[in-house]
């Protein structure tokens, strides 16, 4: 594996990590963009979600766009949409496979990369959601102004998988993914949803690689991960 850094903004602190299997050929490609409220990112959120996909053929991404003393959803936004362009732009140095772009939000950055799928010149073949923020509901704690993306839902949004679970307490399943699929019927979009009693928040894999110890492991929680690389066959 290879990693680099790009510099999107200096100024905000915002990147785009690289983590490059290697290969010569080019390869189907996962964005990953972290959760973390604004405040920070953590590794089992960002990087290990990245590696773990580099192990299942693709060439992998982070977006680390503007936390901490920087937030600003706006800037968020853009930084999703300068790594989107970056990563077509370079795809043959990347050896990426354009057609089969996807990309994956988790928390706070569901928000982000559910916004970025449902724009007319996305570039995305699908998008995963993880527990995602869908509405305004966390934008004081999160000390951000967002909007709601789930009325921005229409017939040209890319398919998409989510996970999350019925137990999670900061983005509880009625105020955040339920309006969210009902838009993505509503407008005829191809989804698929995983809802697991238990499993809590920014539980990422729920594995013993991403669950920092004994937190955050939940073998069934886990099954998100298997199920979400039968579902993508179909778009690869």
């Amino acid at each position: 594996m290879k990693f680099t850094e790009v510099t999107l903004n200096q100024a905000n602190e915002t990147y785009l990590d690289i983590y490059d299997s290697g290969t010569q050929e080019n390869l189907p490609a996962i964005i990953v963009v972290p959760g973390g409220g604004y405040k920070k990112f953590n590794d089992f959120d960002s990087e290990k979600v990245a590696i773990s996909f580099l192990t299942k053929g693709f060439q992998a991404f982070v977006i680390r766009y503007a936390v901490g003393e920087y937030k600003d959803y706006q800037q968020s936004i853009q930084a999703v949409n300068q790594s989107v362009d970056y990563i077509v732009e370079h795809a043959d140095d990347l050896h990426v496979r354009v057609d089969q772009l996807g990309m994956i939000g988790l928390s706070a950055g569901g928000q982000l990369a559910a916004r970025y799928s449902n724009t007319s010149n996305n570039r995305l073949r699908y998008v995963v959601l993880g527990y995602p923020v869908i509405t305004k509901a966390l934008d004081q704690g999160m000390g951000v102004a967002t909007e709601d993306v789930s009325l921005m839902v229409n017939e040209n949004t890319v398919p998409t998988f989510i996970f999350g679970s019925r137990d999670d307490t900061v983005t509880p399943y009625m105020d955040h993914i339920h309006p969210y699929e009902k838009a993505l019927y509503e407008n005829n979009v191809a989804f698929e949803v995983h809802i697991y009693s238990t499993g809590g928040h920014a539980y990422s894999l729920a594995n013993q690689y991403t669950g920092n110890g004994n937190q955050r492991i939940d073998h069934h929680f886990a099954s998100w991960f298997p199920l979400f690389m039968e579902w993508v066959q179909a778009y690869l």
